[in-house]
């Protein structure tokens, strides 16, 4: 009973201390082993770019960054050798967690705060509607070149109608997706690449 008693008041503590403030974040990043030693930055984004606020070192193939917010926001975490391929994720109080791979870290995705799960969700259907359209555009752009030089009316108008339906169907996936999260931060972003796609 006695051992039993001080295993649950270690645990008490454990949780005791890993419980975080209602203002503070921790970002629990996990790399590639062989990235150890490697510096990690946490950039915030603000008007004129992005602002280095906090610096990591991987240990065994990990890194952390703590500190509190006063509200959601868009920060970068970029890798030593690797400055141009940054990982977005929204700092907000909670845990959030980073798994980086490698070979796709532009595909790295951040979870376990309302915020970041939103801008998962969203990068996903942001990323669909993006591939669908650009492979639209990569098969059929020769069909549209022939069809213009040989003045196909028909043909041409045939084309840039699926083309509109694509990018129609994109726009009410993006539009629905804010409809359904409108506490989401992450609305602002889709709310601009909403009015961007509008105007193609």
């Amino acid at each position: 009973m006695k051992k039993i008693a001080i295993m649950l008041s270690l645990v008490a503590v454990t949780a005791a201390c890993s419980k975080l403030k209602d203002n503070e974040y921790k970002i629990n990043g996990t790399v590639d082993p062989a990235w150890e030693g490697r510096v990690i930055t946490l950039e915030k984004q603000g008007m004129f770019g992005s602002k280095v606020v906090d610096t990591a070192k991987v240990k065994n193939a990990a890194f952390t960054f703590q500190d509190t917010v006063s509200e959601p926001a868009i920060y970068y975490i970029k890798i030593q050798e690797h400055p141009h391929e940054p990982v977005t994720v929204v700092v907000e109080p909670g845990e959030i967690d980073v798994l980086v791979r490698k070979d796709t870290i532009v595909k790295t995705v951040a979870e376990g705060t309302y915020n970041n799960d939103k801008y998962a969700e969203f990068s996903d259907i942001f990323g669909k509607g993006l591939k669908a359209v650009q492979s639209f555009e990569l098969n059929n752009q020769q069909k549209l070149d022939t069809a213009i030089r040989s003045k196909d009316i028909q043909a041409e108008n045939k084309l840039r109608e699926d083309r509109r339906k694509l990018l129609e169907n994109w726009e009410n996936k993006i539009d629905a997706f804010i409809k359904a999260n409108p506490k989401a931060y992450v609305n602002l972003l889709a709310l601009s690449q909403l009015n961007q796609l509008k105007m193609k």
